[in-house]
């Protein structure tokens, strides 16, 4: 049995409260999984649909395409859905799944995707 513990953390620097005085606001998420897929693919995404081979574990999706990348990833429930979600091109995005599929769309291949499954 594989254990995970995932954490993103960022601070927004700069709002200014009430007193009209600079403040850093600290943000931080952490998941514990007592029983993870504990899964990671380096994968490359042909143009169109692919469904993500999704293990039997897994509540959580870390998809994170190449810094260089310029082509937008659409994350679908199914591949005939119309709209879909638009992910970064090149940034990872954390994901906390529920059941269904999870379908990425593109519009030109991408190469060197990391899938982490957890």
């Amino acid at each position: 049995m594989a254990t995970a513990r995932a954490i993103f953390q960022a601070h927004i620097d700069g709002l200014t409260a009430l007193s009209l005085t600079s403040e850093s606001v600290p943000i931080t998420v952490a998941w514990t999984f007592e029983d993870a897929a504990g899964d990671i693919d380096l994968i490359d995404l042909p143009s169109g649909s692919t469904t993500l081979s999704r293990p039997a574990k897994a509540t959580m999706l870390i998809f994170i395409p190449p810094a260089t990348n310029v082509t937008v990833p659409v994350m679908k429930g199914a591949a005939a859905d119309p709209t879909g979600v638009a992910l970064s091109p090149n940034c990872g995005t954390i994901m906390a799944l529920s059941a269904g599929p999870q379908v990425i769309t593109l519009t030109a291949p991408v190469s060197g995707v990391r899938v982490i499954w957890l």
